[in-house]
């Protein structure tokens, strides 16, 4: 007879070392039973206990757990499942006993899961046939200071989708009800293949009011997280709601950007009508996230790396995250330095992103391509076809989750649903430092004063094309001269001149090349509403 699967939406793992005081192992899981979403199933870790202990205390909780109808596993100990005769085990790689061995002694019908944190353990793992496999950690975590290095959900993806559709598999490690819709949401595979649920430790083993955090945990778990894109469309004719939008809302950009750049970012955000707020006291993040029409640029261009720098850039993610605001990353020089690659793939990781915004180089690093060579922060170029570019861009949106889009002599912009190519903008855009960088705050500016629950696409194209467009009308006013230095100041007149008039911004942007791509990528996502056909120019919309 073969296990059941069992459910494990909300698996608890119990702590004897952090609890709150006057608490005990047994008084957390007996309050966590009586709420109204109680976990789905209990493991019982215990790294110190004697053996009569451990017995005794999993006696106890397994008639709690029966009571409710919960399955109770023990962490390591064969021994102590069979003198108890719970639904069973939990192993990992140096317990006292392997898969095969605990199926002989514990019988075909009970529980057994296998924690793996790499492709090999999980190669090993498939072939001994747990019931279910935990991955992790996920992040760091003090419940276990001897863990393996953090996965972060990109790691938790990569190996879910080479874990068979008919293995239950669940994430561990430093889950909490700040990041457990995250953790669900981007560990998705491309399939579409999901987690069957988290481990929690400490979110609720050390919470003084555990009735209470099982039941957050459960409604987050459920709730579909603000960030969260609902529609994947795209309607032309509101590109000039999209700029008019900033002027009635005038949206906050929360700036964490190079030192280079500020004072263009700033004052390019002052020329669209938005309120620029460069702000790296992480006192200030949840204040500036729970404003109206916020958006957050993270620019990771002054790279000093270390502890600081990373918990700045995960805290602004965070708070941002958590209110559903718009984030912008740049991820400067990702594919010149291996610290700087593996910096940005940890933000990608350690939160959601709304739109990624890079170079050739910074994308193609983001997307796993070894093979680009950038000098300092300056971008490879023209090493891909169009379609090459493009199927890079769209694959890696769809793997996201979110909008990426690779800036260059063409732009490329993805959600995964719609792939577009944009081809104006001015040669000085290469030429002054800050401009590209200060791009971020426009589509920052443009994504924050959108209505909220609206495919961000529209408003991202309307960003790039007003700057694209003011871009090149600032170089025809020098007249063919080579002035790089006055045409950023005539851009950002330019800019304001733009943001500030009655033009029409679809008309506008129309008048230059802009077209969806088709055919792009190998993966390809429904699109979440009417929007452009498929093939249909820009400007023929």
């Amino acid at each position: 007879m073969p296990p059941p699967r069992p459910n494990l939406e909300l698996y608890l793992v119990t702590d004897s070392v952090n609890l709150p005081p006057n608490s005990t192992v047994y008084s957390q899981v007996e309050a966590c039973l009586s709420a109204r979403h109680p976990p789905t199933i209990v493991q019982i870790r215990e790294k110190h206990l004697s053996t009569a202990k451990f017995i005794e205390l999993a006696r106890d909780i397994y008639a709690l757990t029966s009571k409710h109808g919960v399955p109770l596993l023990i962490n390591d100990r064969v021994d102590v499942a069979l003198a108890v005769g719970c639904e069973g085990v939990h192993l990992g790689w140096d317990d006292m006993a392997d898969v095969p061995t605990a199926r002989k002694l514990l019988g075909p019908e009970k529980i057994i899961g296998l924690s793996v944190s790499d492709h090999e353990q999980l190669e090993k793992a498939l072939g001994v046939d747990p019931t279910y496999l935990g991955i992790g950690p996920v992040f760091s975590t003090p419940t276990k200071p001897d863990h393996n290095p953090p996965l972060g959900t990109p790691g938790v993806r990569s190996l879910l989708s080479a874990i068979p559709a008919t293995m239950q598999a669940i994430a561990i490690g430093g889950i909490n009800h700040g990041n457990v819709q995250r953790v669900l949401f981007q560990s998705k595979d491309i399939s579409g293949r999901r987690l069957d649920g988290v481990a929690v430790v400490s979110a609720i083993m050390a919470s003084p009011l555990p009735v209470g955090a099982c039941n957050l945990l459960h409604e987050t778990i459920n709730w579909p997280p603000l960030f969260v894109p609902t529609d994947y469309s795209i309607q032309t004719e509101d590109f000039p709601i999209y700029r008019d939008n900033i002027h009635k809302h005038k949206p906050l950009v929360h700036h964490i950007t190079n030192n280079v750049v500020k004072s263009m970012s700033a004052n390019i955000s002052l020329a669209i009508g938005a309120s620029p707020i460069m702000s790296e006291n992480p006192a200030e993040f949840a204040d500036l996230a729970a404003l109206p029409n916020v958006g957050c640029v993270l620019n990771m261009g002054t790279f000093t790396g270390g502890r600081e720098f990373q918990d700045l850039f995960l805290g602004a993610l965070r708070e941002h995250n958590v209110r559903g605001n718009p984030v912008i990353f740049d991820p400067v020089g990702a594919g010149a330095t291996s610290a700087r690659r593996e910096f940005a793939q940890m933000i990608v990781g350690g939160g959601y992103c709304t739109v990624i915004k890079g170079n050739e180089g910074e994308i193609k690093s983001l997307a796993g391509l070894e093979t680009v060579k950038m000098r300092g922060v300056d971008g490879a170029g023209g090493e891909g076809s169009e379609e090459e570019l493009a199927k890079v861009v769209h694959d890696l949106a769809t793997l996201e989750n979110n909008i990426v889009l690779m800036t260059g002599p063409k732009d490329y912009i993805s959600n995964g649903a719609h792939t577009f190519c944009l081809t104006n903008g001015s040669k000085y855009q290469s030429r002054v430092t800050g401009v590209g960088c200060a791009l971020g705050s426009v589509i920052a500016a443009f994504c924050a004063a959108a209505p909220v629950d609206e495919s961000l696409i529209g408003p991202v194209i309307s960003a790039i094309g007003m700057y694209n467009v003011a871009a090149e009308r600032a170089e025809m006013l020098l007249e063919g001269s080579d002035q790089p230095g006055k045409w950023a100041t005539v851009f950002v007149d330019c800019l304001a001149a733009i943001a500030m008039s009655s033009e029409n911004l679809t008309e506008l942007i129309a008048a230059h090349e802009v077209r969806e791509l088709t055919n792009v990528g190998k993966w390809g996502r429904p699109a979440g509403g009417e929007g452009l056909k498929q093939g249909e120019d820009l400007a023929e919309a």
